[in-house]
């Protein structure tokens, strides 16, 4: 009989992954410490599909952590989906405000340096005023 050992990546069942979660509404650290070990990389390599960039992708995913830490938990329900499913929409919600969040940071960056460029940029004809009525004013 030949035994196989786990895959280093295995994740526990969803029922499991609930009591983490429960227990972790209680404010349990080892709970915490297991949830992350066990669904960190999953919530990692969704927000990076999303977001694309590597160190906003790890922020993000620490805000997904760090919500479930400070309360999220409340909000979740068994008997509406598996634990995964219910951590994994945070992590693909966070991340999409992530982007729009970049987006409008953007688009407010490149609106203020057109308006200033513009400011700048801009020549206003010169008033021309006859030779004669000139003069006085350069002398005055």
């Amino acid at each position: 009989m030949v035994t196989r050992n786990p895959p280093s990546h295995s994740y526990l069942p969803s029922s499991d992954l609930s009591w983490l979660l429960c227990s972790v509404a209680e404010q349990d650290e080892k709970a915490f410490d297991e949830l992350y070990r066990q669904c960190s990389a999953r919530v990692y390599g969704l927000v990076r599909k999303v977001v694309m960039d590597a160190e906003m992708s790890a922020e993000t995913t620490q805000e997904v952590f760090l919500t479930i830490w400070r309360g999220g938990t409340a909000r979740y329900n068994p008997n509406k989906g598996t634990a995964i499913s219910w951590i994994l929409t945070i992590a693909h919600r966070k991340a999409v405000d992530k982007v729009r969040s970049e987006q409008a940071h953007r688009v407010r960056d490149f609106s203020g340096v057109s308006r200033t460029r513009m400011l700048t940029t801009t020549t206003y004809p010169k008033p021309s005023l006859p030779a004669a009525r000139a003069q006085p004013l350069l002398h005055a």
